[in-house]
């Protein structure tokens, strides 16, 4: 297990030691357009019937008997469904199951997408959080999405950034078209944001691993803007100087969004952020940002010593919140 750093989030990397699969290579700056290896909890491991590892990825397709997989590296390769174990063939049956699903969905989503009116805004609102109820499998709604950024309304405005986080294909590119979107202004869309952060930071958590990313960057810098790229390997959280205002309802959404992650990648993240959220703010404690946290750890699920210490040191202040999560941590 080794940790490496991504445009300065440092990102806890399992290799797995198996002739000729290698899981995740070094990672690459987030300004590259190469994505962050595809954490292993997000991979399945395919085995024949003596047990033997074939390979280890993502679930691409099935097309006649070949698998289409991809690894860590998001590097494609087959595997021949005669040759995996019956357990594996009955889940790769299952995600052809969710395929079939996922496209059914579609046609459903593509209708709702029909009656938005883009001159009514309440239609707007509307269809963007119908669409956004339906994830990835309205997918292909996106690009028509992504031209709502433009509308006038505030209210629609919103809407649609966060439904296009959440429709979207997860890749790297469609996660810098958002960042750019309320870096540049274009549009207006750095004001609506700021307005209310949660919808549009909760839109880039459903882009996991690769949405973490950015919300690193918010929580550390309280600031939605990337105008001199993302995080340096060497940053520090900035210290809020007041209980209120735009940087702490920015931390605060950040790390609320990032709490809806699962993972040692969001632990990670969670534990960087404990000297500012600790430290008393103009002498006072921040009892919204600690009670965020804590809730975090608990859905984010890690258990380890860092966390449980955490967890003990505020149990006398937050009996309720600090017991909720060491139950969720335990579940896990």
């Amino acid at each position: 297990m080794l940790k490496k750093i991504i445009g300065g989030l440092v990102v806890t990397v399992f290799v797995l030691c198996v002739p000729g699969i290698q899981l995740a290579q070094e990672a690459k700056p987030i300004l590259d357009d190469a994505a962050p290896p595809i954490p292993l909890r997000l991979l399945h491991e395919f085995r024949d019937e003596t047990d033997e590892l074939l390979g280890v990825g993502q679930f691409v397709k099935l097309e006649g008997a070949t698998v289409t997989i991809r690894d860590a590296n998001n590097v494609v390769s087959t595997l021949k469904m005669r040759d995996l174990c019956q357990e594996d063939k009955r889940w790769v049956n299952r995600q052809v199951s969710k395929q079939k699903k996922n496209e059914r969905l579609a046609e459903d989503a593509a209708q709702v997408w029909l009656a938005v009116d883009k001159d009514k805004p309440r239609s707007v609102v509307k269809g963007c959080n119908k669409l956004k109820s339906f994830g990835r499998a309205a997918i292909q709604q996106s690009a028509k999405v992504r031209t709502l950024f433009s509308i006038e309304d505030k209210s629609a405005k919103r809407a649609a950034l966060s439904a296009y986080a959440h429709i979207c294909q997860l890749d790297f590119q469609n996660l810098k078209i958002l960042v750019n979107a309320v870096t540049t202004n274009r549009f207006g869309e750095h004001d609506v944001v700021m307005d209310r952060p949660g919808p549009f930071l909760e839109g880039i958590a459903s882009m996991d691993y690769l949405g973490l990313v950015y919300l690193s960057h918010v929580a550390f810098t309280c600031d939605l803007k990337a105008e001199s790229g993302w995080l340096e390997t060497d940053s520090e959280p900035v210290k809020l100087k007041f209980l209120n205002g735009p940087e702490h309802s920015l931390r605060l959404a950040a790390v609320e969004a990032i709490g809806e992650l699962k993972g040692e990648e969001a632990a990670t993240v969670l534990l960087d952020l404990a000297a500012v959220v600790e430290a008393p703010v103009n002498g006072k404690r921040d009892d919204a940002m600690l009670s965020a946290w804590l809730k975090a750890f608990g859905t984010v699920g890690v258990n380890n010593g860092e966390v449980l210490a955490i967890l003990d040191r505020h149990e006398k202040d937050f009996p309720k919140i600090t017991a909720k999560a060491l139950e969720q941590i335990r579940e896990k």
